[in-house]
C-alpha cells in the first residue's frame, strides 16, 4: 500500500486585491501578516522553510502610492497584475 508522504517545507498563495490599501506602510504589514501566519501554520505543522506565492491584481488610486507597478490604466485607476514567490524564513 501506498501512503501520501509528508512535505518537508510548506507552501503557500496570497492573493491580494490592492483596492482598498492606501500607502506602502498598509502593503508592507499586510505583507508582514500574511508572512506572519504562514510562519505561524509551518511551526505547527513542523515544516521547515518554503515558499510564499503572492498575487497582486486589481484596480488602485495613483494616490495610494503603492509599490507596485502597473500595466495599464482604467478609468484613472492603475491597473496591477503582479506574481512574486519569496522563501520563507
Amino acid at each position: 500500500m501506498y501512503g501520501r508522504r509528508k512535505p518537508d517545507a510548506s507552501a503557500a498563495e496570497a492573493n491580494i486585491y490592492p483596492f482598498e490599501l492606501q500607502g506602502r506602510e498598509a502593503y508592507e504589514a499586510l505583507l508582514d501578516a500574511i508572512r506572519s501566519l504562514v510562519r505561524r501554520k509551518s511551526d505547527e505543522a513542523q515544516l521547515r522553510g518554503g515558499l510564499i506565492r503572492y498575487r497582486c491584481c486589481g484596480l488602485v488610486s495613483p494616490a495610494s502610492h503603492l509599490p507596485l507597478p502597473a500595466i495599464g490604466q482604467c478609468n484613472g485607476e492603475l491597473l496591477v497584475d503582479l506574481e512574486v514567490t519569496e522563501p520563507l524564513t
